[in-house]
């Protein structure tokens, strides 16, 4: 090997001038996607234009090519950069520093640069199939030196051998760079040092704060909130800007948020179906709640359905209460074999039962009353009755006399005005006992001050 070495550098000087023109080519293979300004993919021929710069923004171009490319169906294309001109200088990467490639679609704005990661280690690497670049055969063999040439190489050989032992050749190696499964790496800084980011990505499922996914995308915070800002133009940038939602540090509770002084809306089908205004009112079917809630219905019923288990969920189950269409009758409507009961204070106060009956200060209403009050009933107007003539309007079931009980009498005359006529006591009197049955004939007992005039007629 020694021999082999030292063949090389006195070869050197006879082949300089004849190879430097035969140096190989250093291509590299780029991949990339062409989209339009909406993200679609781009297709047919364009002018893409390469540039390899030393740093991510700014500066002038190292070195240009322009290569015109047919993208497939999906915007892709294939390049090898170095072939329309005499290939990519290899010296651009072995000064330890970052190079940036830059494409320019046709005349348009160049796009973002990327960092050229692999490509100094395949360049360098075809260095190793070469001497200084120039192949093999370039070299002089031994057996065609003349003889003091060879002569010169085994003196040279026999000193380095014995005086001068070849130096090992040392070399800086190239740290490795650790990294989390998953986690998409980051520049830390304008020189390419890579570190770990907050975005992972797992199955096809993308990690903000994790690198273990569980869903198509997941947000986690190990401390701090866990909230998504949505800003545009309109609200600003700011921290107190736009709308957050997620979680807050230490809650559990999921939180939306508006901080601008606007609504929040809830579409389907690209219509508006609930609204949060500004002020906190919630409008159902509408943009524009006039109170805390509002339910409307342009069309069909506006109604609001409960159900439970028991009640079952279909369209004739549970509770209804609202309007139906084109009938501005408010409706309460108890579609279950069940009763409807009015509370305050946590107590019954009214109950309408399954069958209809009404019961006031009672939730078992009497089977044989549509209505039965439990406890005093108080009436400004009047008793009507449209019951047939000879049924009693008012009936009264009380084992005590009812006092104060002013029916009409007798031609509408109440008691009082009766009195004056000398129609008093019909019933009995204060000394007397109650009307009895004697021999099949009536006793009655008048108490009267002044004349009294009594007609027969004939039996009603």
């Amino acid at each position: 090997m020694k021999r082999l070495l030292i063949t090389t550098i006195l070869c050197v000087p006879y082949a300089v001038s004849a190879t430097f023109a035969q140096m190989p080519l250093r291509l590299i293979s780029f991949r990339g996607l062409v989209t339009d300004v909406e993200g679609h993919a781009r297709s047919g021929i364009v002018g893409l234009t390469f540039a390899i710069y030393e740093d991510a923004v700014g500066g002038a171009p190292l070195w240009l090519e322009t290569h015109n490319v047919a993208l497939d169906v999906e915007g892709r294309y294939q390049v090898i950069l170095g072939t329309t001109t005499d290939g990519v200088p290899s010296d651009f990467f072995t000064r330890g520093a970052a190079r940036w490639l830059g494409v320019q679609v046709n005349s348009e704005a160049e796009l973002p640069r990327v960092q050229i990661l692999s490509v100094p280690y395949a360049v360098v690497a075809s260095e190793a199939l070469t001497l200084a670049g120039r192949k093999a055969e370039e070299f002089a063999l031994l057996d065609s030196v003349r003889d003091t040439v060879r002569q010169e190489v085994k003196t040279q050989t026999e000193e380095m051998q014995g005086s001068h032992p070849v130096a090992a050749t040392t070399s800086t190696a190239v740290a490795a760079t650790t990294s989390t499964a998953n986690v998409i790496p980051k520049y830390l800084d304008t020189n390419g040092t890579l570190t770990d980011s907050s975005l992972a990505e797992s199955g096809g499922r993308v990690g903000i704060g994790t690198s273990n996914p569980s869903y198509l995308t997941q947000v986690h915070s190990a401390g701090g909130h866990a909230l998504i800002q949505l800003t545009n133009a309109a609200t600003g940038s700011g921290p107190a800007d736009g709308a957050y939602f997620g979680v807050l540090n230490g809650e559990k509770i999921f939180r939306l948020y508006n901080l601008e002084d606007a609504s929040i809306s809830f579409y389907t089908n690209n219509v508006t179906r609930m609204t949060i205004g500004a002020t906190g009112k919630i409008g159902i079917g509408t943009p524009a709640p006039n109170y805390l809630t509002q339910l409307h219905s342009d069309s069909g019923h506006a109604l609001l359905q409960l159900t439970s288990g028991t009640t079952g969920g279909t369209a004739v189950d549970g509770v209804y209460f609202g309007v139906l269409a084109g009938d501005p009758t408010f409706r309460i409507m108890n579609q279950e074999n069940a009763a409807i009961d009015l509370f305050t204070n946590g107590a019954p106060r009214m109950t309408i039962t399954a069958a209809g009956k009404v019961g006031i200060g009672t939730a078992s209403p009497s089977p044989s009353s549509l209505l039965h009050v439990a406890g005093n009933a108080t009436v400004d107007g009047q008793f009507v009755s449209t019951v047939p003539t000879g049924t009693p309007p008012l009936a009264v079931n009380s084992t005590t006399q009812v006092a104060n009980l002013n029916a009409s009498l007798l031609g509408g005359m109440s008691a009082d005005a009766a009195r004056t006529r000398g129609i008093v006591y019909l019933g009995g009197c204060d000394t007397c006992s109650p009307l009895a049955d004697s021999d099949d004939q009536k006793t009655i007992y008048f108490n009267v001050v002044g004349p009294m005039t009594i007609q027969s007629g004939p039996e009603q």
